[in-house]
């Protein structure tokens, strides 16, 4: 391939599901043969949390792209956006989220005034939102979930959740759930937080059950994980795709703080007593899980990157 492809990624030191998207993506069309690279702001700036097994260029000093060359920027990665607007080459946003796009948007008005020829969404509710907001016809690359790191082991009755998101919500639910079920008050509470992926999927393996407290999302990766890995899931879908129809018998979802202690009470339940419907949840979700193989992945990647570098216009 004669154009270089370099996904610019927030330099953030926990642990981020669009972030190891980004370096996902980078994988996949290198072993396609593209010349993909991640780009970080920090010289020598690598995520701790994360195993990299692909070539980092940095956004400092000499860097600059040839005009071919493709800068693919995270739809809330503003200061990046204007920064590129000055560089000639390629530009392209991958929007992972709708709620952040939302306020990109807002702030800085029309991605094309800053050079931006193309978008790319990862899940429907991304989709749907760009269309709304002027950009049709947007390639769709779904993400993926890795069935062999996040797979069942031996399970633990206990109830693992990632509180980096609605961390309130989750004290409420930690503190309600043994007043509102005293019989349960040994069930034990695994915060995953700030810890190597490798780790959580391995927690994430033993754990019988967990509380999903997705907010403002595209698509809650972390349920999905957990579903893999054999857990059965209750909390907050995060309105994105996870709140969709497709979706709805994957998990017990709520609305609000109170129906989710109900929810955990009952899966705990429903283990303690041997209930079948806690092996019929774990079925049905990793029947769910399945439409989401690295495949399917691959192939929109594939399809997306050979349209783009083909195309001479405009790509909306």
């Amino acid at each position: 391939m004669s154009q270089a492809i370099y996904f610019y990624a927030h330099d953030v030191t926990w642990p981020s599901g669009g972030v190891a998207v980004l370096y996902e993506h980078v994988a996949v069309l290198r072993r396609f043969g593209f010349e993909t690279y991640i780009l970080h702001s920090q010289p020598g700036f690598v995520p701790n949390w994360l195993s990299v097994d692909v070539p980092i260029r940095y956004a400092h000093g000499d860097f600059r792209p040839a005009p071919n060359d493709f800068v693919v920027i995270p739809e809330d990665f503003l200061s990046a956006v204007q920064r590129f607007a000055r560089i000639p080459c390629r530009h392209v946003i991958f929007c992972q989220n709708q709620f952040y796009a939302a306020m990109a948007l807002a702030s800085i008005g029309d991605w094309r005034n800053y050079g931006i020829e193309g978008v790319i969404a990862s899940a429907v509710t991304v989709r749907a939102f760009l269309e709304l907001a002027g950009w049709p016809n947007v390639p769709l690359i779904p993400c993926a979930i890795d069935t062999e790191r996040y797979r069942p082991a031996e399970k633990m009755l206990q109830i693992a959740y990632m509180p980096r998101k609605r961390s309130l919500d989750a004290t409420m639910i930690r503190f309600m759930f043994p007043h509102r079920f005293p019989e349960y008050a040994d069930v034990p509470w695994l915060a995953l937080d700030g810890i190597h992926r490798d780790r959580v999927a391995s927690e994430l393996g033993h754990s019988a059950v967990f509380l999903t407290l997705g907010q403002n999302e595209s698509l809650g990766l972390p349920a999905l994980e957990a579903m893999s890995a054999g857990a059965l899931v209750a909390g907050f879908h995060g309105d994105g795709d996870l709140g969709l129809p497709q979706a709805r018998d994957s998990a017990l979802w709520v609305d609000k703080v109170d129906d989710a202690v109900t929810a955990l009470g009952s899966l705990v339940r429903w283990l303690r007593d041997g209930d079948p419907r806690a092996k019929q949840q774990v079925e049905t979700a990793l029947a769910f899980v399945e439409g989401y193989r690295p495949e399917a992945r691959d192939a929109a990647l594939l399809e997306a990157w050979r349209t783009m570098i083909e195309a001479q216009g405009d790509m909306t």
